[in-house]
């Protein structure tokens, strides 16, 4: 039975993942370039915080790691010139893993009682959501030769209508679909093959 959960917690990562990518990409496609060097109001976070939240912060941060991997081989990432190795890290998958982290929240959103599990919600996608701000912030004054205040006034434009739409977005499937955040029964949904 455990390598049944095993199987079906990869394939959750998977299809989060790549649900994340297909978001990013979308973004991507039709947003308007504000800013030279990346950023984009995007739900690329959403997937991640639903999986965090769903199954806790390994998972959540396994999630954001691989979507700020695999974003770098599908497009083409924007390299920072003073510590490109850094930059890549921290914009990428240090910053995405951040996301994960959001799976704080994790025991609070199995709750039966739906307002602890809405304010875990929130406080989750508002830490996850910080993390990430806050990685691509230090990357922009340690990598992308910035100020702090340059760095803020270029990040915060798209971080926060990001994490604000996830944030919305994750609060309208907790109470439309609240079972996609529950895992108390997940044994039921799975097939005994031998």
């Amino acid at each position: 039975m455990k390598n049944h959960k095993t199987v079906l917690l990869i394939a959750e990562i998977a299809i989060v993942t790549s649900l994340a990518i297909v978001f990013d990409f979308v973004a991507n496609m039709y947003s308007i370039n504000l800013f030279p060097n990346g950023g984009s109001v995007s739900i690329a976070m959403l997937p991640i915080f639903v999986l965090a939240l769903r199954r806790g912060v390994v998972p959540g941060v396994v999630s954001g790691l691989l979507l700020g991997f695999l974003q770098t081989i599908i497009t083409t990432p924007y390299i920072a010139p003073l510590n490109p190795v850094l930059g890549y890290l921290l914009d990428y998958p240090i910053g995405y893993g951040l996301v994960g982290l959001a799976g704080l929240g994790h025991k609070f959103v199995q709750s039966k009682n739906k307002n602890i599990g809405l304010i875990a919600v929130i406080v989750s996608v508002i830490i996850g959501g910080t993390l990430r701000t806050i990685s691509v912030t230090v990357s922009g004054v340690y990598c992308w030769l910035s100020n702090w205040s340059a760095s803020i006034l270029y990040n915060f434009p798209y971080m926060l209508p990001s994490i604000l739409v996830s944030g919305v977005l994750a609060v309208v499937i907790y109470f439309a679909a609240s079972r996609l955040f529950i895992t108390e029964n997940i044994s039921q949904n799975t097939i005994d093959i031998e």
